[in-house]
């Protein structure tokens, strides 16, 4: 009698912990990971082996909290560094105004504003973990590796190019590849999307950053774009003043862009997870909690060493 109660606490103090375990974890996110953890710890043997489980899984649902929990701030930062570039550069384009048209200048401005509010008010809502960690970490980081290899092809280059179209190419190329690495990873519709978009909308932010950045602190690298039909007799100064007025043509369609992109994130994510994220490119249905599923070969591996610790304990 007194080994069936040191089973029955122990297997109470298993099942304790398990649900400690799916309080633990996001609240939004690896809905399957609690079912996974309720079925799998009726099936480890009971007593030590079954604790070592469950303390196994409140182990990895802690560090699922403590990721979970870095990536708003991480969004945030982000996000609004990038506005505050934004609207930096855009003092700084508009105290130097060179075609000395006002309408143009405020129409420019006008534009900026709108980039710029739609880029705060995105960020906030993303942060809000609307999307899987995996979508904005591949999303992200694709839109980095775009922006730095454009940066680096720039500064590179004995001039800047004309226009943004280099720019384009390389942010779609990083953008598929985000786009097919998510949707490899997670099979969902939605969050596929939001990748692609989250890493076009970076990657253009940091090309039309860089550019401006060029324009601004180093003129010299500004191309002869007006050089062959301006007058004869015409000085250095007003050629580049020319110039410089023709370069930000060529970029300032990147903000149309951007406007597009950011618009077509902030709607996916105030859809709601059912819908989008219901279509899966297996067109398969998730797999029930107990079975051979990836949540549950998930929570497997994450808690491999407290099968160990179990396998020790049993001996």
């Amino acid at each position: 009698m007194t080994h069936d109660r040191e089973t029955s606490a122990s297997s109470r103090l298993a099942s304790l912990l398990v649900r400690w375990a799916g309080r633990v974890l996001p609240s939004d996110e690896l809905s399957e990971w609690r079912e996974a953890m309720r079925a799998e710890v009726g099936s480890v043997a009971d007593g030590p082996a079954r604790i070592a489980f469950a303390m196994g899984c409140l182990a990895a649902a802690v560090r699922q909290r403590a990721r979970a929990g870095s990536t708003p701030i991480a969004v945030r930062v982000g996000g609004l560094g990038i506005a505050a570039v934004f609207v930096g550069q855009a003092v700084g384009e508009s105290h130097g105004w060179l075609n000395g048209n006002e309408a143009s200048r405020r129409f420019y401005l006008l534009v900026v504003a709108v980039v710029v509010g739609l880029l705060v008010t995105t960020t906030l809502r993303v942060a809000r973990r609307a999307f899987a960690t995996t979508t904005l970490t591949v999303g992200a980081g694709g839109g980095l590796i775009a922006g730095s290899l454009w940066a680096a092809v720039v500064w590179l280059s004995p001039t800047m190019p004309r226009d943004a179209s280099g720019g384009l190419v390389v942010v779609a190329m990083c953008t598929a590849l985000s786009a097919g690495l998510v949707a490899y990873l997670t099979r969902v519709l939605r969050e596929c999307c939001a990748a692609a978009l989250l890493a076009a909308t970076v990657g253009t932010a940091l090309v039309f950053s860089t550019a401006e950045l060029f324009i601004q602190v180093l003129p010299g690298r500004i191309p002869d774009i007006v050089g062959p039909v301006m007058p004869a007799g015409s000085t250095t100064a007003q050629v580049l003043r020319e110039n410089r007025i023709e370069i930000v043509d060529g970029y300032v369609g990147l903000l149309f862009v951007l406007a597009g992109l950011l618009t077509g994130l902030l709607l996916i994510s105030l859809a709601g997870r059912r819908g989008l994220s219901d279509h899966r490119f297996d067109s398969a249905q998730p797999p029930p909690a107990g079975s051979s599923s990836s949540s549950t070969s998930g929570l497997s591996r994450a808690v491999v060493p407290a099968r160990h610790l179990s396998t020790k304990s049993a001996r």
